[in-house]
């Protein structure tokens, strides 16, 4: 299901009788651009193309409810080839909202000084040094901008006031994937797969674990377990409590964080922020993924090239790149191994107005290609 049908079920055209009931027990409010908003209300990840935020009126935060998907037609083939794990769906929208409105209830009773209230507490972080959108928008934006804009104006601002682009910027919000357990999309934190040799494995995560909280935050959905990794110091453990089948005591377990495990679901690569910040510093707006090992044995791509497929092109691509291109090697950058991090060494390394050489692999034919990298240009508000 794309996030754009998904958001037809859960919004527009509602047909599921038991979702309209639970929405009557909320005060909705819906937003499809964001401009004078308080980004310290507004925390979620902003390259989502669909979120929830259920919230208190005094501003404390139950959960956080959306995907990582993407609704054009490209990544939903690129979902099929990769067989990624499906992110929303109604059954899992209902089952966060009745298990908010039931936290809600006991938040209520506790009062401010109760246990949940403080565990909910985490669930709401300092804000960007940014408050405001509008501080944020790139060149071209409207007054009202989409959310993924947002990415896209601190990414410039940073390379405009020589500030360090992280790792956790550029592959934010990492799923659980990456970490080894894929969650059921249709149930509260409950285990689907845990992958063999993984952190969650090593941790003891187990199939039908249902996962209570992660760093003692309730966890209601996917998002909720993203936003504790998006935040975790990495290099150091997560305390997970789970309930597992048959036994009455909670289970707590310890998911280690190994260094370079953000970078292992190269999902950057396909965030239109990033492809839209590639455009702003010359390289071109293109959709950009890795050759499986399958196509470089087809293309007879050696051990030492890289395998970098040009996907797709929107407004602003690059003339010297074309769509269907291989990228097989960036001349003195022996760290880009992925398109991930192609993307990364770009946006937060490639000096202004210096020379990208790449060799290029087009219609059976290896060429050397030159991209200028274009200084930051300056946005409204910046």
């Amino acid at each position: 299901m794309s996030v754009r049908e998904f958001d037809g079920q859960a919004v527009r055209q509602i047909q599921d009788p038991e979702l309209e009931e639970l929405y009557k027990q909320f005060v909705c409010v819906r937003r499809s651009q964001v401009g004078e908003e308080n980004l310290k209300e507004l925390q979620f990840d902003f390259s989502l193309g669909w979120s929830l935020i259920v919230m208190n009126a005094d501003g404390t935060v139950y959960t956080r409810f959306g995907s990582r998907g993407r609704e054009d037609s490209l990544f939903r083939m690129l979902m099929r080839k990769a067989k990624l794990p499906r992110r929303m769906t109604i059954a899992g929208l209902k089952s966060t909202l009745k298990t908010a409105l039931a936290m809600h209830k006991k938040v209520t009773a506790e009062g401010e000084s109760g246990p949940l209230h403080d565990a909910l507490a985490g669930k709401v972080v300092p804000a960007w040094e940014y408050t405001s959108p509008k501080a944020l928008m790139p060149p071209g934006a409207k007054p009202c901008m989409d959310c993924h804009e947002m990415n896209i104006g601190r990414f410039l601002a940073y390379r405009r006031d020589g500030k360090t682009i992280t790792d956790r910027m550029l592959w934010s919000y990492p799923v659980p994937d990456s970490l080894g357990v894929i969650l059921d999309p249709d149930e509260r934190g409950k285990v689907k797969t845990v992958r063999t040799g993984s952190e969650a494995q090593r941790a003891g995560l187990k199939r039908g674990d249902e996962i209570i909280t992660m760093a003692d935050q309730p966890i209601l959905s996917e998002a909720d377990a993203q936003w504790v990794l998006q935040h975790a110091p990495d290099g150091e453990d997560v305390t997970v409590k789970v309930r597992r089948k048959g036994e009455t005591k909670l289970r707590k377990l310890k998911l280690s964080l190994t260094e370079g495990w953000r970078r292992r679901g190269g999902e950057s690569a396909w965030k239109m922020e990033t492809y839209s910040t590639l455009g702003h510093l010359g390289f071109g707006r293109f959709t950009l993924n890795d050759l499986t090992s399958i196509q470089r044995r087809g293309l007879r791509l050696k051990r030492s090239e890289l395998g970098i497929h040009i996907m797709a092109g929107s407004r602003g691509a690059s003339k010297q790149l074309q769509v269907g291109d291989i990228i097989v090697g960036v001349k003195g950058v022996a760290a880009v191994k992925t398109s991930a991090e192609l993307a990364a060494y770009i946006i937060r390394e490639a000096p202004a107005e210096s020379t990208l050489a790449l060799r290029v692999l087009r219609k059976n034919r290896r060429m050397d290609v030159a991209i200028k990298i274009k200084s930051v240009p300056t946005g409204k508000g910046q």
